[in-house]
């Protein structure tokens, strides 16, 4: 976004323009992941502003943490999902046994406890559209969506160790938060290509 723009220098004086040289420097080094321009940030930026930036990192962290909890909607949907997972798990068993159409009458029965499942829950999201954050996947009920009755195809929890969940898991690092920062302030001083 940012890779060929230069700052607009006309208008500051030479201390800004070192300021924000050097700022493009360090935005250039953590995208090649040099995790010591996060020391020399603070060489940079005013100690107001470095307080900002440890503000971003604390509330990506609490927002990292809040994804992780599971609200009573949530539980509510989990224990319909559960019942569904235990009947596609049996369905599994039993065609492991090579017993065809007693698993697919299972399979079937597992199916319409994933349609109830996905029905409670797009109940609870047209209550609470906030609800999606807790979850694997974006929550698009429409006709043309990727949900679907089955294991495979049904919202997680981001918490879930289900084989099937697609939360990775993973926490933004201090450099993703350092170079969105650095990109947010640079952009206040209209870069130009």
């Amino acid at each position: 976004m940012f890779e060929d723009k230069k700052p607009v220098v006309s208008s500051l004086d030479f201390s800004e323009r070192a300021r924000l040289l050097t700022l493009y420097t360090l935005l250039q080094r953590l995208r090649k992941e040099d995790e010591s321009a996060l020391k020399e940030m603070s060489k940079c930026l005013s100690k107001y502003e470095m307080e900002d930036f440890k503000g971003a990192i604390l509330n990506q962290r609490s927002f990292e943490k809040l994804i992780l909890e599971k609200p009573d909607e949530v539980q509510s949907y989990e224990k319909y999902l559960s019942k569904a997972d235990r009947t596609n798990a049996l369905a599994d068993r039993i065609m492991n046994k090579r017993n065809y159409q007693r698993s697919k009458i299972y399979r079937r029965k597992a199916e319409k406890e994933y349609e109830t499942a996905l029905g409670h829950l797009q109940e609870l999201s047209e209550n609470d559209p906030t609800i999606s954050m807790y979850f694997d996947r974006e929550l698009d009920f429409s006709p043309g969506g990727l949900l679907g009755p089955d294991c495979v195809s049904v919202p997680r929890h981001n918490s879930s160790k289900s084989r099937y969940n697609r939360h990775d898991g993973t926490k933004t690092t201090k450099v993703e938060i350092a170079i969105s920062y650095i990109e947010l302030y640079l952009d206040r001083y209209n870069w130009s290509q």
